[in-house]
């Protein structure tokens, strides 16, 4: 039985599919594709592990015709790569491009040549919705697809293996034609959002970039791992010993058993038995024991590293360390000791890339004994470079701003931390370089006090003397939320968009006035690293280097020890000229056998 389902002229046809399983059907299919340049190809597999999971299907087709190898098959190994290889050498339209090539990679089979992916083109044209292809296919075209938890992959008496690669071939091809379908959806759109060029020169080129950074992965010193798991645990039950002490000191009657990791034990001895006010409360209006609960504590009782509070953040602070990290690398590590990330383009709304399995941005920088970052090491005959664009989103505001103060003090090469040190008549660099971040970030007086600890009408003060100081930045900021509530999106260096979707409903008005600017630079920065990963790979792979990860500003390249120099200047040289920009960029190149700086 054939169903069509037609939401305006889009028209995909279920159970309009061919398996192909032998050698004669492969050519026929051949010949049924001839003439076809644009096609588009779904892969099914056993999970999302793309280097562990075998393949258990291929898809392709358009939408009106799909066909669907299954895996296993009777078709010869060169027969089918040879095939392979003619098949891509068309167009091939994939959701979610990077996963279906690197599932091809790992298994030793050919990718395209020329490809696009709706994921992407999705993301770019409404960063704020979800991208997931099912949720898409419903919401655009009001079909409603299997999904994968609804296959039955069981054989029983009345169910063998036929029947179960009918349904996947059916599950998948039902995929290929919407994955079809959207390309031809969003193809105009992109033209129309000003989003083709980023699109074509920046996103799609990114694919293969961290498909080669993913797969080439970050080794790990488990060893090191394991030696800091043992001292934690006992560092952990050490403080967790002193502070139920404690406890119990200023309250006899305590429960035998304390659970420090209890949200709702902790909120009674910290108010109830310890008797301190509380400073927060959750969004079900019980009194907050989060981190900025407990700091706020500590500041308004003026306590010392020794009181109960301060302690119990020492213990969290080393139980996140312990679990998140010092355990959950070890695991992904594998018996190959090496972490192969996956790095996500449409995970963020301004463009930064995101990362899982592990979060590499979230990986703390740390100057004591638990510094995590020192358990990735460069393999043997290599080191690292850590490459990091020096105050970047500062030369952006400048270059974006065209603030003279600014302006020269970049151009001469001098430090803004110091230059607004002098303006603001400012002692504390860290104050100094608070007050700058805080701007780019949209941040007012009451977030900038609590993060550089000073009073909050001395934070207003200093925020006043910098837009004196620095006298286009104020006019530029009110340029950039006047056309982000105008037009409802800000428009990053590239043409790229982050959209407010919030900017009718005026409960949002001062979260899209912070936001505005810090999308617009950060969101510039993100695309301005992108590309210089684009521009570096090639170069890097000619000396056998190797992008491992991208952390916010910072590369770290994995580069073989006799080519080092080389490196740094090939490095230095395309960051710094990725995009030209009226303020000149400055990369700084820290080199070692693990992933610190000094």
């Amino acid at each position: 039985m054939r169903l069509d389902k037609s939401v305006g002229n889009l028209i995909i046809k279920y159970d309009m599919f061919e398996i192909i399983d032998t050698e004669t059907k492969l050519q026929n299919c051949e010949v049924a594709l001839k003439g076809k340049n644009i096609i588009a190809c779904d892969l099914e597999a056993e999970g999302l592990d793309t280097k562990v999971s075998a393949i258990k299907g291929i898809g392709f087709g358009t939408n009106q015709q799909q066909f669907f190898i299954p895996f296993p098959h009777e078709i010869p190994e060169d027969i089918l790569k040879t095939f392979l290889i003619q098949l891509f050498s068309r167009i091939i339209i994939f959701h979610n491009a990077k996963y279906d090539m690197e599932l091809l990679l790992h298994n030793k089979l050919p990718i395209p040549k020329v490809f696009h992916d709706t994921l992407l083109m999705s993301w770019l044209i409404d960063e704020n919705k979800k991208h997931g292809l099912k949720t898409l296919a419903k919401e655009l075209f009001g079909r409603e697809p299997r999904k994968w938890k609804e296959l039955d992959n069981e054989i029983t008496l009345l169910r063998g293996e036929e029947e179960i690669t009918h349904d996947l071939a059916e599950y998948c091809s039902v995929d290929v034609g919407n994955t079809y379908d959207l390309f031809n959806y969003f193809n105009p759109l992109l033209e129309k959002e000003n989003a083709k060029i980023d699109y074509e020169r920046v996103e799609l080129k990114l694919v293969l970039v961290l498909i080669r950074m993913e797969m080439r992965g970050i080794k790990v010193d488990v060893s090191m791992l394991q030696e800091k798991q043992e001292e934690a645990k006992k560092e952990l039950v050490k403080l967790e010993k002193k502070i139920i002490d404690k406890i119990r000191e200023r309250n006899p009657s305590s429960s035998e058993f304390i659970n420090l990791r209890s949200p709702k034990q902790l909120e009674e001895i910290l108010f109830d038995i310890l008797k301190y006010s509380s400073v927060k409360e959750t969004g079900s209006k019980k009194r907050s024991t989060d981190n900025e609960a407990l700091i706020g504590i500590i500041r308004k009782e003026k306590l010392t590293d020794s009181d109960i509070v301060p302690m119990i953040l020492k213990f969290r602070d080393l139980d996140k360390v312990y679990g998140t990290y010092l355990v959950a690398l070890a695991e992904q590590a594998g018996v190959e000791n090496i972490i192969h990330a996956n790095f996500l383009q449409h995970g963020t709304k301004t463009g930064r890339l995101s990362s899982s399995d592990p979060n590499m941005q979230n990986i703390p920088t740390r100057h004591d004994q638990w510094d995590v970052r020192k358990a990735f090491v460069a393999r043997k005959g290599y080191k690292f470079l850590m490459a990091d664009y020096n105050q970047v989103e500062l030369r952006l505001l400048a270059h974006f701003s065209q603030d003279k103060n600014m302006t020269e003090t970049f151009l001469s090469g001098g430090d803004i931390h110091s230059k607004t040190m002098e303006l603001l008549k400012i002692k504390n660099r860290r104050v100094a370089k608070g007050i700058n971040f805080g701007i780019v970030y949209g941040m007012g007086s009451r977030t900038l006090a609590q993060i550089v600890e000073i009073k909050e009408d001395e934070a207003k003060a200093y925020i006043d003397r910098f837009f004196t100081a620095y006298p286009m930045v104020k006019p530029f900021i009110i340029r950039v939320q006047q056309s982000a509530f105008r037009f409802g999106y800000v428009e990053m260096l590239t043409g790229r968009k982050r959209h407010f979707q919030e900017i009718y409903d005026r409960r949002w008005y001062n979260l899209i006035s912070r936001q505005s600017i810090n999308s617009l630079i950060q969101g510039s920065a993100a695309d301005l690293i992108k590309i210089a990963m684009i521009r570096l790979d090639p170069l890097l792979k000619n000396m056998g280097a190797y992008i491992l990860a991208q952390i916010h500003d910072e590369l770290i390249i994995e580069t073989p020890e006799d080519k080092i120099d080389e490196a740094k200047k090939v490095i230095t040289d395309t960051m710094e000229n990725a995009l030209k920009l009226r303020i000149p960029l400055k990369v700084t190149i820290a080199e070692g056998e693990r992933w610190e700086k000094e």
